[in-house]
């Protein structure tokens, strides 16, 4: 179902964490931005280690000669069948579906399955070793869990779209179906989240999921809202998951907004930071102010705590029920909501 610009060498061993796809699209400045990541956060060791990345790009319907270079020399890109002309509200949906399915064939020993945005400067040494926590949390390995920054939304059958916008946490009340709407359910924001590989392989192969997709193409009249892929996930996993683990991150794992470097504390615990505008000027700039600011932390040898070592764990879990599991009272509160703190993030902390 994919097709490779280039054959890669797959590591098939127990200790591969993550295959991360970054979203990308076969333009000049989307090109620039995985130049900019390939010369900074891609670089690290950790990539053929316990993680590999790779891009993610919609090539059907043909591939610039430009980008038919770039995959040569880097080794990479995987483009799907997908067509690159999809508009905003089935483009990104299917990127995610043809991920899913490509990442779990081709590295059936990994423990998740990730997406990040292009734009999200990611940083993998703590992302390795919070995500390895998060593993360590819900045993055993493979146990079905998905790991991001969570908002809630409804969908609206008829616009088949999000709609109905409320915070992650307080009390949360059951999903629901009824003719018109869904949830409220969870859902991880997109710029970088993670789910277990057999997550990621049931929605690759989910008929409720190729349903909905077909919905939403089909769909010619206005919307609120586009069906953003990553609230389509929640959606389609709230309808078919029976057990699910959240496993919801800090506001200390990550930053949003690309001007507000005075509020980020604790820059060594962040996994990524994303801003929403797509300059590569801003995400240069901003890898160099992460290694200024950690070239003077001392390493773990020295009395100081190396970026690799993860304080993450469990505050708080409560069961949810999700509109998969009211149908059977046995599993009527088989989600377990969790949230995940740091030393730093203290206890009881809301939102």
């Amino acid at each position: 179902m994919e097709t490779h610009l280039h054959h890669h060498h797959h590591h098939h061993h127990h200790s591969l964490l993550l295959v991360l796809g970054v979203f990308s699209q076969d333009t000049p400045s989307n090109a620039l931005l995985r130049q900019a990541s390939r010369r900074t956060w891609m670089t690290s060791p950790n990539v053929d280690d316990e993680v590999v990345v790779r891009f993610a790009i919609r090539g059907g319907g043909g591939v610039s000669s430009p980008l038919v270079v770039e995959a040569e020399a880097n080794n990479d890109v995987v483009l799907s069948k997908s067509n690159k002309t999809l508009p905003r509200a089935t483009g990104p949906i299917n990127s995610l579906i043809d991920w899913f399915a490509y990442a779990t064939t081709t590295y059936p020993d990994a423990a998740f399955v990730g997406k990040a945005d292009d734009d999200a400067f990611v940083r993998l040494a703590p992302l390795r070793s919070h995500l390895s926590t998060v593993e360590a949390l819900f045993p055993p390995r493979g146990s079905p869990v998905y790991f991001g920054r969570f908002e809630m939304f409804h969908w609206l059958r008829a616009s088949e779209s999000p709609i109905g916008f409320s915070w992650f946490g307080g009390r949360m009340r059951p999903c629901k179906v009824t003719t018109a709407l869904t949830g409220p359910f969870p859902f991880a924001k997109g710029a970088l989240f993670a789910v277990s590989a057999p997550v990621a392989a049931g929605v690759a192969a989910s008929p409720f999921a190729r349903a909905s997709l077909a919905n939403i193409t089909a769909h010619t009249g206005p919307r609120k809202n586009n069906p953003w892929e990553d609230a389509w996930l929640g959606y389609v996993l709230a309808a078919t998951v029976p057990r699910l683990s959240l496993a919801h991150m800090p506001l200390s794992l990550l930053a949003e907004g690309w001007g507000n470097r005075s509020a980020v504390r604790d820059a060594r615990d962040k996994i990524y930071w994303h801003g929403g505008g797509k300059s590569e000027k801003k995400y240069v700039e901003t890898a160099r102010w992460f290694d200024e600011l950690n070239s003077d932390v001392p390493s773990a040898g020295s009395g100081g705590e190396d970026a690799s070592t993860s304080h993450l764990r469990l505050s708080s879990c409560a069961p949810f029920q999700s509109c998969a599991a009211s149908a059977s009272l046995l599993e009527a509160v088989s989600w377990n909501a969790c949230r995940l703190v740091t030393k730093k993030d203290g206890i009881g902390v809301s939102r």
